[in-house]
């Protein structure tokens, strides 16, 4: 998941929770009974997480392009010398 994926998600997973929970709280205060906020609290928490935790194929619309890998600089002799001292001081 891109970065603007991961902004797309969470903006969708806020949008639904809070409009879930504002009709939920709206129909629960009309029917005085709070089981209706919770239930429709609960539906868009399930929702949101189909929606959000998986990585759908639209999260990838912007991928990172890494830099190319810098190649190591010093001498064969002196990386063979290092992984030497390295494997010495860890049988110590």
């Amino acid at each position: 998941m891109d970065y603007q994926g991961q902004r797309l998600a969470e903006l969708i997973f806020h949008w639904i929770i809070c409009s879930f929970g504002a009709v939920g709280w709206v129909y629960g205060y009309i029917q005085q009974d709070f089981t209706f906020c919770f239930y429709a609290w609960l539906a868009g928490v399930v929702i949101s997480v189909v929606l959000c935790v998986p990585d759908w194929p639209f999260y990838n619309r912007h991928p990172i392009k890494w830099l190319e890998s810098v190649p190591d600089r010093r001498p064969k002799q002196q990386q063979g010398a290092k992984k030497d001292e390295a494997s010495k001081n860890n049988a110590d």
